[in-house]
């Protein structure tokens, strides 16, 4: 009983000065002395350095990027804070750029003080999200990335990225962890090469006008219309420059522009070299075609009003003969007696009338005097 009594008030002693301890790092963490590291019970954090190159040139920047590769195994739950870390480097060598977080959140704090005077970087990070518990995730491996330019001069020098002091690092739990990193050796190379001119430039048709130098950077080929494509090559003059060329299709009637880029050993030189390919057009585009004369349209006749037929003709009934002195019913005999007296009687009467006039005449005929 008194055995287990005495585990318990240990182990609640045991919190109780992890979370003071904490609290003392998150308070007091700028002024901290690098203190002997203390070991928890989840383990040894491992942390890495990774150039971006292992070999760097004078003038160039290169990268040097922290990864914690165990995180899920020593803090599953994530990392609260850590620092101060301070990052040694050659100040003679190199000089310090500028950081850039990876896997950081938003709501830490986090700093990286420079002293170029003594080639320390110190790197501090704490969650400041008020009890909202932002941990760097155990699934991120790279934290935080630096960026450093070789100065000239150094060609051949090996540099030395340390970390002479690591401190604070809790999970999320604020369970305190150590952390081991091991130098890495990062050596400095010649000075690049900045030569990105040709020493050759051939097309597989036509001729480049003007001819070929070195210093000229814009060349005309023409070809006819069966060239649809064409080969432009070039040769570096430094054999170790890359070459890239555009294209080799090549439109009708028309110029287009084939690019030749050269890159320099040292990537930030390039010299780009222009061939303008004229292509003659389709001939078939070129002929005139014969057009038909244009006929002159037929006028639309006037049309006629429209016809109104006459009404259909009723043909009068044809008349019946009757014989003379049939008509009402007599013998043609009596009429024909009858027709000559009437005619008799008109003449006697014509000759009557004749004679009165011709008396009447007479009378009215004026005296003529002696």
């Amino acid at each position: 009983m008194d055995s287990s009594r005495m585990n318990q008030n240990i182990g609640s002693k045991r919190k109780a000065t992890v979370g003071l301890l904490s609290l003392l790092i998150i308070v007091f963490l700028p002024f901290t002395v690098a203190p002997t590291l203390q070991t928890s019970a989840a383990g040894t954090l491992s942390m890495n350095f990774v150039p971006s190159a292992t070999t760097v040139y004078p003038g160039k920047t290169f990268n040097i990027t922290l990864q914690f590769t165990n995180t899920k195994t020593v803090a599953p739950g994530g990392i609260a804070c850590f620092g101060p870390f301070d990052l040694k480097y050659d100040k003679t060598a190199v000089s310090y750029v500028s950081c850039t977080k990876l896997a950081i959140p938003t709501a830490h704090d986090f700093t990286a003080n420079d002293s170029p005077t003594t080639g320390l970087i110190r790197i501090l990070d704490y969650d400041n999200s008020s009890g909202q518990n932002q941990f760097i995730s155990a699934s991120k491996t790279s934290i935080v990335s630096f960026t450093f330019k070789v100065k000239s001069g150094t060609s051949g020098k090996n540099l030395a990225f340390s970390m002479p002091m690591i401190e604070g690092i809790t999970d999320n739990n604020l369970v305190v962890l150590s952390g081991t990193l091991s130098p890495i050796p990062v050596t400095v190379g010649a000075t690049l090469p900045t030569d990105a001119t040709l020493s050759a430039l051939t097309v597989d048709h036509g001729t480049l006008a003007p001819a070929f130098a070195k210093t000229t950077t814009t060349y005309n080929v023409s070809v006819p219309f069966d060239v649809d494509r064409i080969a432009v090559a070039g040769t570096p003059t430094d054999p170790k420059a890359k070459i890239v060329v555009s294209g080799s299709a090549l439109a009708a009637g028309a110029t287009t522009n084939i690019t030749v880029t050269v890159t320099a050993q040292d990537w930030d030189v390039k010299k780009v070299y222009t061939v303008r390919i004229a292509r003659a057009p389709n001939p078939a585009s070129l002929i005139t075609p014969t057009l038909a004369p244009t006929s002159t349209p037929t006028p639309e006749p006037t049309a006629y009003p429209t016809y109104t037929p006459y009404p259909t003709y009723t043909p009068y009934p044809t008349p019946t003969t009757v014989p003379v002195g049939e008509e009402n019913g007599g013998s043609s005999d009596t009429m024909t007696y009858l027709a000559i007296g009437f005619g008799a009687l008109a003449l006697v009467e014509l000759i009557a009338i004749l004679y009165l006039f011709g008396q009447m005449r007479r009378r009215i005929r004026p005296t003529r005097i002696k």
